[in-house]
């Protein structure tokens, strides 16, 4: 199945995961294009959604390990991201007690692409109060 994506497709794909006042450039088009190409990673796309599953069956353990962390933890999210948006970051808020947020409201799926320096900001912000 994997194997039938095309550029058009994926930057398609793209465009509908990115914030749509943060369009993935041509340039990021065919950068990520290349990432997936390279070594005929289409061939093992469908290997990594397995994580899907993995999700349900560790789901105690890892939201655990969040809830108990020893270290501080931070999410840093696009709200319009449709895969992990605004409702992921509704629930980690709600399972996560005093759950350290940066919503990116204007974002999507990649904010580290969309918005390099808004990611930077929260992170180095996020690691200031650590010490």
């Amino acid at each position: 199945m994997a194997k039938k994506i095309t550029k058009p497709k994926f930057a398609a794909n793209l465009h509908h995961i990115f914030g749509s006042a943060t369009p993935p450039t041509p340039e990021v088009v065919d950068t990520l294009w290349q990432l997936l190409i390279h070594n005929d990673g289409i061939a093992v796309m469908h290997k990594i959604i397995t994580y899907m599953t993995q999700r349900k069956q560790h789901r105690q353990r890892w939201v655990g390990a969040l809830v108990n962390s020893p270290v501080p933890v931070k999410l840093i999210a696009g709200a319009l991201d449709p895969i992990s948006g605004q409702h992921m970051i509704d629930r980690y808020s709600q399972l996560i007690p005093n759950a350290n947020v940066t919503t990116l409201p204007t974002l999507g799926h990649y904010p580290q692409v969309e918005d390099a320096s808004a990611v930077t900001a929260a992170y180095l912000k996020f690691r200031h109060t650590i010490g």
